[in-house]
């Protein structure tokens, strides 16, 4: 699949979840308790799908596949990866509760700093347009940002 259908796919993806952040009833989002039980029945199904998906064919689990994992993954990485999964999604549901959807251009900053890791650690080119894009991008937020508080 081409990276720029898996790109617009997972945007659609990522705006379909944050609408359905931002739908549960407003005594969950009143209740921290409920926030952290709601957010770990999503994990938990989202668990036992992949545990499903385990058994369709072509991404089952062989002996090659188990030894590829063996040698490459980073159990380290893997359980940093899944508690920051974890509190995106608390933090997110969270910030929908009272923040409402004008959350998502806060959250959504979260570009810049995939881009300039990017540049810096990742070293990947750059140039001027990117920059100033970057810079548009916090200007044009930050002006979302205070037109939706005026208005409330």
């Amino acid at each position: 699949m081409n990276w720029i259908i898996s790109s617009i796919l997972a945007m659609l993806c990522v705006s379909l979840y944050s609408i359905l952040f931002m739908l549960p009833d407003s005594i969950i989002k009143e209740n921290n308790n409920l926030q952290f039980f709601y957010i770990r029945i999503i994990l938990i199904l989202v668990g036992i799908i992949c545990v499903l998906s385990l058994f369709i064919p072509g991404l089952s689990i062989n002996n090659e596949l188990i030894n590829d994992a063996k040698n490459n993954f980073n159990v380290y990485l893997i359980v940093i990866t899944a508690i920051t999964i974890f509190l995106f999604f608390y933090f997110l549901l969270n910030a929908f509760s009272e923040g409402g959807s004008i959350s998502t251009v806060i959250v959504n900053i979260n570009m810049i700093l995939i881009i300039l890791f990017g540049i810096f650690y990742m070293r990947e080119k750059t140039n001027i347009q990117m920059i100033i894009g970057i810079i548009l991008y916090l200007l044009i937020g930050t002006y979302i940002i205070i037109e939706k508080n005026r208005l409330n």
